[in-house]
């Protein structure tokens, strides 16, 4: 949005099921808000995005992929975010490492356990699957009693969780502590993202910036 002001543009932000209606009828609303251009942010419903398409306007998508339609898209490098923060660790004398988030809850996701793997693959480091958290809660992920379940049923932790974004490192961050653990005294975190509530946080949250400004 701040970039968006630099330039003098004018944004409206839509929930994408606002746009669940019929294409020409969309057009309209667009038209009667003098919207001439669409940027979908995330994962988005195919179907929609469709409908937004057919009402001529230039759509980009951003953090997210489509296979079936015409969509130009842009994805932060998620796998070489991911191998910085490994390589960081492992400069650091962490071997043990594991991830917290669910690869199938968005494109980003996906890209960063991908990421993950493959640095871990790159530098001869296990992959521990019992170090790997994906079903943070069901119905909601930002909710920390099935985390901290997880978390405390696990015989061994490891040295340093990377987390799929800062919100999830901070959730882990208040996990661990409601199990009377230590950040980063018994386990490091690191997200991604590098957002303004990992700083507010104690301690605040290492984190990868994907410089979107840039």
């Amino acid at each position: 949005l701040s970039v968006a002001a630099q330039y003098h543009y004018t944004t409206i932000i839509y929930q994408i099921s606002s746009c669940d209606i019929d294409p020409l009828e969309l057009r309209h609303n667009f038209e009667m808000n003098s919207i001439n251009g669409a940027i979908i942010l995330g994962d988005s419903d195919e179907r929609i995005v469709k409908k937004i398409l057919q009402t001529g306007i230039p759509v980009i998508g951003l953090s997210t992929r489509y296979f079936d339609i015409p969509v130009c898209t842009f994805v932060e490098d998620n796998l070489s975010g991911i191998g910085l923060a490994v390589n960081y660790l492992y400069r650091r004398g962490f071997t043990d490492i594991g991830f917290i988030g669910n690869p199938a809850h968005s494109t980003g996701f996906l890209d960063r356990y991908a990421g993950f793997v493959a640095s871990m693959h790159r530098i001869g480091l296990p992959i521990r699957e019992e170090f790997q958290l994906f079903d943070l809660n069901e119905g909601d992920e930002y909710v920390t009693t099935n985390l901290a379940n997880q978390l405390s049923a696990m015989p061994q932790l490891p040295q340093a969780f990377l987390c799929a974004n800062d919100n999830i490192a901070i959730i882990t961050l208040k996990a661990l502590t409601t199990i009377g653990l230590s950040v980063p005294d018994d386990v490091s975190l690191i997200g991604y993202d590098d957002s303004m509530m990992g700083k507010m946080v104690t301690p605040a949250i290492t984190s990868i910036d994907v410089r979107c400004d840039q």
